[in-house]
């Protein structure tokens, strides 16, 4: 399949943070993932490996009536939203509005297929994004934690994580992403993928 002809991954938000070098080991290491295609009228489900271009979100290319007749291969396959958000006050501040105005686009389009990547550059112990609240010490709330309680996985979608956090290998040190015991199983470094 050539690049062409690939179906699309939209890149909206921080598009920065798609760097070359990220783009293409994505669309390289994403063929190697089987994902379940759970198929309508009853069928059984299959396992099918998927090649996909990452592309910017253009507006109006991809958000509009137009898109609704095109072909597999033209059309955006999932959206993603991108950020690095590195606290939980400019993630209240800001980030939330944004990543609540880019969701009502998409659902007002009946788009249901989209995730959250955010991409953590909290140095070493992987805590800048942490915020530590006076009255309560123990409490310690990662912007991750507030994406997947803002825009929490439903039902409807079987339950499925709607955030990813990555992270950042060039500013984590020389430990090349190794989490520490505070941080979540989900945070991948970005070599990974």
């Amino acid at each position: 399949m050539s690049s062409d002809e690939k179906p699309l991954i939209t890149v909206s938000g921080n598009q920065s943070l798609v760097s070359d070098q990220l783009s293409q080991q994505i669309t390289r290491d994403l063929p190697q993932e089987g994902v379940e295609w759970q198929r309508t009228y009853g069928r059984a489900s299959k396992i099918v490996y998927l090649e996909a271009k990452l592309v910017p979100l253009i507006a109006d290319q991809h958000l509009t009536a137009e898109t609704d007749h095109l072909q597999l291969l033209s059309r955006p396959l999932l959206y993603t939203y991108w950020t690095d958000c590195p606290d939980v006050d400019t993630y209240k501040a800001h980030t939330r509005d944004e990543i609540s105005v880019w969701l009502h686009k998409l659902s007002a389009r009946g788009i249901n297929d989209w995730f959250v990547v955010h991409v953590d550059t909290g140095g070493a112990d992987g805590r800048k994004g942490i915020n530590k609240t006076k009255l309560l010490p123990t409490i310690k709330t990662s912007v991750m934690d507030k994406i997947r309680n803002d825009f929490p996985a439903v039902k409807s979608t079987g339950g499925v994580e709607r955030a990813i956090s990555l992270l950042d290998a060039t500013s984590v040190g020389t430990g090349g992403g190794s989490s520490s015991g505070n941080h979540r199983n989900e945070s991948k470094t970005a070599d990974s993928y």
